[in-house]
């Protein structure tokens, strides 16, 4: 693999602003037609916005195609590259289809914390009427770095289709003492055991460490008081946090008429080794899911792409339209 070290990963710039107490803007989401690909086969000299590639053979799959092999699935894990505003018109467009199908879906999103998960009961429930005061409630600023508009869209489409929403993110504030303290050190804490982590397994998995901890590592400097192993082992923390979300919610199968839909960072599906894998093993690997990978075209870049295909990041990668903040950033270049 080759890590893909010119890119800084989504789920690597999040969670150093979950570390640190400032973090990056997002955009404003507007409406975004889509449309399939009229070709069968990907390749660098016919990618196009709104592609849906499947990785294994590298065929174009058509939308209707895909919901049809989605809602066969336990989980559904969406990847996105923050702030790009067609990626939430993706996963609205999924969520729509499977509901047209007469499923009822679950959003699992990281952008919520277990701390919020009472508020966010409310907004989607409908009782809530004041959005600032929402946003106090489900302690957005605090769990959060981007601002709430980018997912807006995604609560309300919860809301008009009566879904639940899960929140998939361990709190800030535990996560933040792995990054300072050690894992080790960090569970001692009361605050583990009132969140139900201190008796949880966190497997370092070494195929993990090998992608991970250069990403971790090659984009960002130093940071004062954070260690490098510390860092590595929140994001181990926080990954198998969002795992136990989603393997908490498949137990409850009796109140899911549709998949888990596990909207967070790329980064945190790449490869199924953050998340997908670590829900496997708390199901026994009884569980059936899948990995979009959304992915903005450069047009003047496509090899980015045919490294995806060839690295076989996630089982589909979904080409979008750039997003207003401009193309991905890229480290080292």
């Amino acid at each position: 693999m080759s890590l893909f070290p010119g890119r800084c990963v989504a789920m690597t710039v999040l969670l150093l602003s979950m570390v640190l107490a400032a973090g990056p803007t997002g955009c404003t989401r507007h409406s975004q037609t889509t449309s399939d690909p009229v070709s069968s086969e990907a390749g660098a000299a016919g990618f196009a916005e709104w592609q849906i590639i499947e990785v294994a053979s590298r065929k174009l799959v058509p939308f209707e195609t895909l919901v049809d092999r989605l809602g066969g699935m336990d989980v559904v894990y969406l990847g996105e590259e923050h702030h790009n505003r067609h990626h939430i018109d993706a996963a609205t467009r999924i969520l729509g289809a499977l509901v047209k199908r007469g499923m009822r879906p679950v959003l699992a999103i990281e952008m919520f914390g277990w701390d919020g998960q009472e508020a966010l009961d409310r907004y989607v429930s409908g009782d809530v009427v004041d959005e600032p005061q929402f946003l106090r409630d489900v302690r957005w600023k605090a769990n959060w770095p981007g601002i709430f508009p980018n997912y807006a869209p995604l609560l309300r489409f919860a809301h008009e289709h009566g879904l639940g929403a899960v929140a998939m993110n361990p709190p800030r504030s535990l996560v933040r003492r792995v990054s300072h303290e050690g894992l080790a050190q960090a569970l001692q804490h009361p605050d583990m055991r009132t969140w139900g982590m201190q008796d949880e397994t966190f497997a370092d998995d070494p195929e993990y460490r090998r992608i991970i901890m250069p990403q971790l590592t090659g984009c960002h400097p130093p940071m004062k008081d954070v260690r490098e192993e510390w860092l590595y082992e929140a994001s181990i923390f926080r990954d198998e946090g969002m795992a136990k979300t989603v393997a908490g919610r498949l137990t409850r199968a009796s109140e899911i008429r549709g998949p888990v839909v596990s909207y967070t960072g790329d980064g945190h599906i790449q490869y199924k080794l953050p998340v997908p894998k670590r829900v496997a093993r708390r199901m026994n690997g009884s569980v059936h899911q899948t990995t979009i990978y959304m992915s903005a075209l450069e047009r003047d870049h496509p090899e980015y792409i045919e490294e995806l295909l060839d690295e076989r990041i996630a089982d589909y990668i979904w080409l979008t339209p750039i997003g207003d903040h401009g193309p991905p950033v890229r480290c080292g270049k």
